[in-house]
């Protein structure tokens, strides 16, 4: 299920809840997820008059329930795995002609597991080209 509010004239709040269920021939490796996600859509004119289109602030935040169905008799007999993940970030969509520009993404990802080898801290960074059609 997903929702835009329009908060005022270029700037939009998305939000998205949505239920996974992953079937796996291995029951360890079957799961239901719950993810419930926000994105903040802050357009604004680019610093070039030249440039056609106008560009996208985005702060977001994502979180992620993860709930496994059996034990993984490899990893540990005796636990039923669950994950937590959130994932908090911004990203800019800087469109330079009609059609060609450039992105950019910082995320942190933090994910907390009753497993202690699926835990995990990290932040990525990318940038790109972008091409619309």
């Amino acid at each position: 299920m997903a929702a835009t509010f329009k908060l005022e004239d270029g700037v939009t709040l998305q939000t998205r809840t949505a239920y996974r269920r992953a079937d796996a021939r291995l029951p360890w490796q079957s799961f239901d997820q719950f993810v419930s996600e926000a994105a903040l859509n802050i357009e604004f004119d680019p610093p070039i008059e030249q440039i056609p289109r106008r560009w996208t602030f985005a702060p977001f935040v994502k979180l992620i329930d993860t709930r496994f169905e059996a034990p993984n008799p490899v990893i540990d007999a005796r636990v039923r795995r669950r994950d937590d993940e959130w994932r908090a970030g911004a990203q800019l969509d800087a469109p330079l002609t009609p059609t060609l520009g450039v992105s950019a993404l910082a995320q942190y990802a933090k994910t907390s597991s009753n497993l202690p080898n699926y835990r995990n801290d990290n932040w990525s960074f990318a940038i790109g080209p972008t091409a619309r059609f």
